[in-house]
């Protein structure tokens, strides 16, 4: 019998526990900040990582979007905030001064530009990649490095079929 009685009084210890700690709605866990980030043509942008932080402070919080180009914030304090997303082939993007209060979540959205990186910037592998041709043609000229670098071909403008007469 007091056995049975230990284990309800320990059953019950957790179960109060486990609800006096737990989430609650609408507190620690409510978002501060959310939005939708997508490229300048509207598709949405999956895994990039955006960067908050209260101007002066060290602290930075970073969240990711999902693949619908969604992202949240939960328990950020109160403050204006300095949000920025910097992705590899996308303008760099810092919005000033977003204002988070408690109650409603504020809403910020970007639509970032594409750009094009320098030539220098990319890898060979990247450079092949966007080179047209098949396989084949690509691992040929991963090969000719004998008179000139690939880059040095690359920086003379070619057309697609100027370029598919080279690599043949």
């Amino acid at each position: 019998m007091i056995r049975s009685c230990s284990t309800v009084v320990l059953l019950a210890t957790l179960i109060l526990a486990t609800t006096a700690c737990g989430p609650r709605t609408g507190d620690s866990e409510a978002v501060s900040l959310r939005g939708r980030v997508q490229s300048s043509q509207g598709e949405p942008l999956g895994g990039v990582p955006l960067d908050a932080r209260l101007p002066g402070s060290n602290v930075s919080f970073v969240v990711y979007t999902n693949k619908q180009g969604m992202y949240s914030y939960s328990r950020l304090s109160p403050g204006a905030y300095t949000v920025s997303i910097q992705v590899p082939g996308f303008q760099h993007v810092s919005k000033e001064g977003v204002a988070v209060t408690e109650g409603d979540p504020a809403v910020l959205d970007f639509a970032l530009e594409e750009i094009t990186p320098p030539l220098e910037a990319l890898t060979t592998a990247e450079v092949l990649m966007s080179l047209p041709g098949d396989q084949r043609q690509k691992t040929e000229a991963s090969r000719c490095s004998n008179c000139h670098s690939l880059q040095f071909a690359l920086e003379r403008k070619k057309d697609r079929a100027t370029w598919l007469q080279t690599i043949e």
